[in-house]
């Protein structure tokens, strides 16, 4: 019987009869390399916003105001606010987060730096409007005495 090979990647046993049967071995495609162990998965921005790609130079007040996405390992990841500057010396701002869950009730203190950006947190920016175009800009009227055509 013919199977397909993305049926079979992930049983190596599958794939050796299969090949046996064939007469030949099938090309494998590049594994992607392991995931670290407990490492967040790529973030997905909600509707209306875009996840950046880098954080800004600035990660002292300029953050305050900022939408957010923070990675909580039992909650994955969690939209939230950059609420103020954290005056404890151990975290750098303090995030108020949208879901009331018992582990993310409120606000909480914590490390937005750049060394953990992509990883732990990223800054979510306002997606553009799609199917929305600007107005050209609008024409000068000449002068009422200006005799030119």
């Amino acid at each position: 019987t013919w199977e397909p090979l993305d049926n079979l990647t992930n049983c190596e046993e599958a794939i050796a009869a299969f090949e046996q049967t064939l007469g030949r071995a099938l090309p494998r495609p590049a594994l992607a390399p392991p995931a670290r162990p407990g490492a967040a998965p790529a973030p997905i921005a909600p509707a209306g916003f875009t996840v950046d790609a880098a954080p800004p130079g600035d990660l002292g007040a300029a953050l305050v105001g900022r939408t957010l996405l923070y990675w909580w390992p039992t909650d994955g990841w969690q939209r939230g606010t950059v609420a103020r500057l954290c005056p404890r010396g151990a975290f750098s701002h303090v995030v108020a987060y949208s879901r009331q869950t018992s582990a993310l009730r409120g606000t909480a203190d914590s490390l937005l730096d750049a060394a953990s950006y992509g990883d732990r947190w990223v800054l979510l920016s306002p997606a553009a409007a799609a199917g929305v175009e600007r107005a050209p800009p609008a024409r000068r009227s000449r002068a009422c005495n200006d005799s030119r055509p």
